[in-house]
C-alpha cells in the first residue's frame, strides 16, 4: 500500500508538472496529422484520355495544359484553405499571451515539487516567491537517507573519506594543488590546514619530496645530527620553509678540502673531485662554498667548458626550478645515496638528469607561499647583521665573513664561519 500510494503520489506530481505541455503537444500533434492527410494529393488525377492515350483536341492541343492549369488553381486555393486553418488551429494568434502564462505556471509546479521532495533532490535555493522582507531566500537544508540515519549533505564529498585514504589520495597532487584545495570550503580547509589529518598530509609529501636529503645521504645526516635529533613538526610552513632553506641548511660547513659543496640555481654541486684541478686556487672555491653561490658564480662569467664541468658534477636537482608540474628535490646518478624506502608511497626514489646551467641565473620563482618568501628574505638579512654584531670571534675569521642558515627542524636561525685554518665553526643560536 505505501508503495501503490507513493507511485499515486509520484504520477499526479508529474502530471501536474508535465500536464499543460502534453495537452499543447497533443494539440499541436492532431493538426499535423489533420493537415498533412488534407494537403494529399491523393484525390486529384489526370485525365485517364490525356495521361494513357494522349489523344489530340481539336484545337490540335492534347487537353494536358488545360488539365495543370485547373490542377494549379485547385491547389493554391486548397493551400491557402489550409494555412489559415492551422493558423487558427495552431494559436499562433494567441500563442504570445500565453508563453508567459504557461511558464508561470510551469515553474510553481517545479518548485511545488522541489518542496515535497527534498529528500529526493539536491537543490541550493528554493524556488518560492519573494517575501515582503528584502533578505535572500533562505537555503534549502537538504538530507539523503543512508542505511542506518540521515547525514546532513554540507560537506565536499571527498573529506568524508577515511583520513588515509584522503591522505593518500592528495599526497599524489602538488603542493601548489593541495593549498588551493583547502580553499573549497571549512572542511578541506580543516583537513589540509590542522589537525591529525594535515599532520599526516604534510609529513607524506615532505617525505615525497625531500626526506631522501635527510634520511639517504650522507651530507644531509650530517646536518640533520647538528640540528639535535630534534622531531619535527609536520605542517604546511615545515613543508614551505625547508623548499626555502633546504639548500644553505644542508650546505653549511661543507667547503673543506674532504667535502666542497656549493648551491647553483637551487641545485647542489660536488666540487670536491674537481677542487685541486680549478684553474683559480682551490681557497677561492672553498670561499664560496657551502651555501647558495649562484650571483658570485655567474658574476665570474664561466665558460661554456667550465659549466658543463660543473653540470657533470650535479648531485641534487631541485626540479621545481625545471617546470611547473614537477615538486621537490631528486638525487642524480652521481649522488651517492643509501636505499631509501621509509615510508615513501609513491615507490623508489627516482633518478633525474643534471640539467644545463645557463649563463645567466635562472628568475623563476620557487613555488612557495608569498608571505613565506618574504619574510624569510627579511629574516635572513636581519639574522646577518645580528650574526656580525654579535659573535666576538668574526676576527678569527676568514674575510671576517658569517653566514647565516634556517634550521627548519628547531625553527631557529644559526651561523657558521671559517677559521683562519678554514674549518668550520657553527654558532648554533643567534
Amino acid at each position: 500500500m505505501d508503495y501503490t500510494r507513493q507511485l499515486t503520489s509520484s504520477l499526479c506530481e508529474n502530471a501536474c508538472v508535465s500536464g499543460p505541455q502534453m495537452v499543447l503537444l497533443i494539440t499541436l500533434g492532431a493538426i499535423t496529422v489533420f493537415r498533412r492527410e488534407m494537403s494529399c494529393n491523393h484525390c486529384y488525377a489526370a485525365p485517364e484520355d490525356a495521361t494513357v492515350t494522349g489523344k489530340s483536341t481539336e484545337d490540335g492541343s492534347t487537353g494536358m495544359d488545360e488539365w495543370w492549369c485547373a490542377m494549379d488553381q485547385h491547389e493554391a486555393e486548397t493551400e491557402e484553405l489550409l494555412n489559415g486553418a492551422g493558423l487558427y488551429c495552431s494559436g499562433a494568434s494567441v500563442l504570445p499571451t500565453l508563453t508567459p502564462i504557461i511558464k508561470y505556471m510551469t515553474a510553481s509546479c517545479y518548485a511545488w515539487k522541489l518542496s515535497a521532495s527534498r529528500h529526493h533532490f539536491v537543490k541550493l535555493w528554493s524556488f518560492g516567491g519573494l517575501s515582503s522582507s528584502s533578505s535572500p531566500p533562505k537555503a534549502i537544508t537538504i538530507s539523503v537517507p543512508t542505511n542506518t540515519d540521515e547525514t546532513h549533505v554540507g560537506t565536499n564529498s571527498l573529506t568524508r573519506l577515511p583520513p588515509d585514504a584522503l591522505v593518500n589520495i592528495l599526497s599524489f597532487l602538488l603542493p601548489k594543488d593541495v593549498v588551493s584545495f583547502a580553499c573549497v570550503d571549512k572542511s578541506c580547509q580543516d583537513a589540509v590546514e590542522c589537525g591529525e589529518t594535515s599532520e599526516a598530509l604534510w609529513k607524506s609529501l615532505w617525505h615525497r619530496d625531500y626526506a631522501w636529503l635527510i634520511h639517504a645521504w650522507t651530507i644531509g645526516r650530517g646536518a640533520f645530527d647538528r640540528s639535535g635529533l630534534v622531531p619535527p613538526i609536520y605542517d604546511k610552513e615545515f613543508y614551505f620553509l625547508f623548499g626555502l632553506s633546504y639548500l644553505n641548511y644542508v650546505l653549511a660547513g661543507q667547503n673543506t678540502f674532504d667535502s666542497c659543496l656549493i648551491g647553483l640555481n637551487g641545485h647542489i654541486y660536488d666540487l670536491t673531485p674537481f677542487l685541486m684541478n680549478h684553474p683559480g686556487s682551490p681557497e677561492t672555491v672553498m670561499v664560496q662554498a657551502g651555501r647558495d653561490s649562484t650571483s658570485f658564480f655567474h658574476s665570474i662569467r664561466h665558460s661554456s667548458g667550465a659549466r658543463k664541468i660543473a653540470q657533470s658534477l650535479c648531485v641534487a636537482v631541485n626540479v621545481a626550478r625545471l617546470g611547473d608540474n614537477a615538486s621537490g628535490v631528486r638525487p642524480t646518478c652521481a649522488t651517492n645515496v643509501d636505499t631509501y624506502d621509509i615510508n615513501r608511497p609513491h615507490g623508489v626514489l627516482a633518478v633525474v638528469e643534471s640539467p644545463a646551467i645557463e649563463t645567466l641565473p635562472s628568475l623563476r620563482k620557487l613555488g612557495t607561499l608569498e608571505r613565506l618568501r618574504h619574510s624569510y628574505s627579511h629574516q635572513e638579512e636581519r639574522y646577518r647583521i645580528q650574526a656580525l654584531a654579535n659573535i666576538t670571534r668574526v676576527e678569527a675569521s676568514l674575510n671576517g665573513e658569517v653566514h647565516v642558515y634556517y634550521d627548519p627542524f628547531r625553527r631557529s636561525w644559526c651561523a657558521w664561519y671559517n677559521d683562519s685554518d678554514l674549518q668550520p665553526v657553527f654558532c648554533s643560536h643567534l
